[in-house]
């Protein structure tokens, strides 16, 4: 009786173990997977840096690149720009802008079908003087390959004043 028992504890712990390495092989293999998405996510089609940028010059904002990104999940394309507070001000929030093409050199596709090659998108985290950030704005595009320009047209400060873009500089 007591070796049935026995046998019979040694069995339930050693399915237990099989269950749990079982288990921990699936939840690997399941992180394994999430990493590559979010690779496969981040991986950039193209991008420009500031050199390639236009952007206004007294503009508190100077844009350090912006980036196409392949999105895991469907056909659209994300953008992430990076860019730096020039300002002795913290800065609340922000309007960006930016104009892409397709491979025929043309205005891409945009978020909505009436929009050509035109986005805009703005960020509201908190960015201090000199401090560099970057915000990626999701299916902006389904055929853009390249982002022509890229601009913050309206900057918010902490302290309530606002810095705008002159019109004719806005492309």
């Amino acid at each position: 009786m007591m070796n049935k028992i026995l046998l019979s504890c040694i069995s339930m712990l050693t399915i237990s173990c099989a269950q749990k390495s079982k288990n921990d092989s699936l939840i690997n293999s399941h992180n394994k997977i999430k990493e590559r998405q979010i690779a496969s996510h981040i991986t950039d089609s193209s991008s420009f840096s500031s050199s390639d940028t236009i952007f206004s010059e007294e503009s508190p904002i100077k844009i350090i690149s912006a980036k196409i990104l392949k999105n895991a999940y469907s056909d659209h394309k994300d953008i992430k720009i990076t860019y730096k507070n020039k300002s002795n001000k913290t800065i609340q929030a922000i309007n960006f802008e930016w104009n892409s093409t397709n491979s025929f050199e043309k205005p891409s596709s945009g978020k909505y079908f009436f929009v050509k090659g035109h986005c805009t998108g703005y960020s509201t985290s908190l960015i201090r003087p000199k401090q560099i950030s970057s915000k990626i704005w999701e299916d902006f595009s389904t055929d853009a390959i390249k982002i022509v320009s890229a601009n913050a047209y309206l900057v918010v400060y902490t302290d309530g004043t606002i810095w705008k873009l002159k019109k004719s500089k806005r492309k």
